[in-house]
C-alpha cells in the first residue's frame, strides 16, 4: 500500500477552449486556467528515496473540491498507511475494484476478471523495493530489448450499463526514454445489439510526456481519436496521485482526470453506450525504447454508478 506522496515542482496548465469534431458534430468546451503543483523527481543522498516537499495547491479551501472525500484536493497530498485503512474501504459497497496489493494474489480471481501475466517480453509481478509502498506495489516491466508490442496487464470488467465511474491509484513511472507505454485503459464495450464499436479512454507515457487519448465510435461503425490531450512530462520516479472519472455515460459523457490532487482535465466526449466498462492497468501497449519500462501501481479503488 502507498505510503506517502512527494511533489515539488509548479506546473502551470493553460487551456483554452478546445474544438472537438467527432461523429460529424462539433464540442466545445471552455476549460478555465488551472494551476496546479506537480512534483520533480528529487532524491535523499544518504537514503536513494524521495525528498518530501510540501505541496500549496492554489485552490479555495472552503470549496467544495477541496472537501472532496478522497483528499485529492487536500493542502497536501498524503494518504493512509498500511494500518490496513485502504482494507478497511474496500468493505465498503461503494467500491466495485479494490485493492492494494498487499495481501491478495497476483489477479485475485476474487478481484480482478483476468490476467496477462507477460506476453513478448513483458513481464508483470509484486514489486518489494518500491519507497513509500512497503510491503508491496504492481510491476509492471518492458524490456529494452522486448518484441513487438510487449504487454502485461490486469483486467477488470463492470457489467452491465453504468451512468458513472471514478477510479483512483497510485502511480510512478520510472523509466520510459524513448518509448512509449500504455498504463491504464478504460474500455467501452456496447451492448451486443448496437452497431457500435468498443471506444477506449487511454492514459499513456509517450517519449517523456503524459496524454490522454480517447477512441470515439461513428456512425458509419470505424472509430476515430477525438481527443487526445497533452498532460505534461510524467514525474519519473515520484508517485502520482491518478484519479479519472467518466460522468453522464447515459447521456452528455465528460471525462475528468486528476493528477497529485489537480484537476488537469475536464472535457466532453463521445463513447458508445455502455454495456460494459473493462479496465485494464499495468503494460497495455507498449512500444520498445532506448531503456527497459517500469511502472508501479498501488492502491486501485474503483466505484461504478448504475442507472
Amino acid at each position: 500500500m502507498f505510503q506517502t506522496l512527494t511533489l515539488a515542482r509548479r506546473h502551470h496548465l493553460r487551456l483554452g477552449a478546445l474544438w472537438l469534431t467527432t461523429a460529424g458534430c462539433s464540442l466545445v468546451t471552455a476549460l478555465t486556467d488551472l494551476n496546479s503543483e506537480v512534483g520533480a523527481p528529487g532524491a535523499d543522498a544518504s537514503t536513494g528515496q524521495d525528498a518530501s516537499v510540501d505541496v500549496a495547491l492554489e485552490a479555495d479551501a472552503d470549496s467544495a473540491a477541496a472537501e472532496d472525500a478522497r483528499g485529492d484536493h487536500a493542502s497536501a497530498d498524503v494518504v493512509q498507511g498500511d494500518a490496513g485503512a485502504l482494507d478497511a474501504l474496500c468493505g465498503a459497497d461503494a467500491y466495485a475494484l479494490c485493492d492494494d496489493f498487499d495481501t491478495r494474489s497476483l489477479g485475485d480471481p476474487a478481484m480482478w476478471t483476468s490476467k496477462t501475466l507477460g506476453l513478448r517480453g513483458a513481464s508483470l509481478a509484486f514489486a518489494t523495493d518500491v519507497p513509500f509502498s512497503s510491503p508491496r506495489a504492481l510491476q509492471a516491466r518492458v524490456p529494452a530489448d522486448a518484441g513487438s508490442n510487449p504487454v502485461a496487464f490486469l483486467s477488470k470488467d463492470f457489467l452491465g450499463a453504468a451512468k458513472s465511474i471514478d477510479c483512483s491509484m497510485q502511480l510512478r513511472i520510472e523509466n520510459v526514454g524513448t518509448g512509449l507505454l500504455q498504463a491504464l485503459t478504460l474500455a467501452v464495450t456496447p451492448p451486443p445489439a448496437t452497431a457500435f464499436e468498443v471506444s477506449t479512454v487511454e492514459l499513456r507515457v509517450v517519449t517523456g510526456a503524459m496524454d490522454l487519448r480517447v477512441t470515439t465510435p461513428l456512425a458509419d461503425g470505424g472509430i476515430a481519436y477525438s481527443v487526445q490531450r497533452d498532460l505534461g512530462p510524467p514525474l519519473l520516479g515520484q508517485w502520482l496521485r491518478t484519479r479519472f472519472r467518466l460522468s453522464a455515460l447515459d447521456g452528455a459523457t465528460h471525462v475528468e482526470v486528476w493528477l497529485g490532487g489537480n484537476l488537469a482535465l475536464d472535457e466532453a466526449i463521445t463513447l458508445a453506450p455502455v454495456g460494459r466498462l473493462t479496465l485494464d492497468i499495468g503494460a497495455v501497449g507498449s512500444v520498445v525504447g532506448d531503456v527497459d519500462m517500469r511502472a508501479l501501481f498501488d492502491d486501485v479503488a474503483c466505484e461504478v454508478v448504475r442507472p
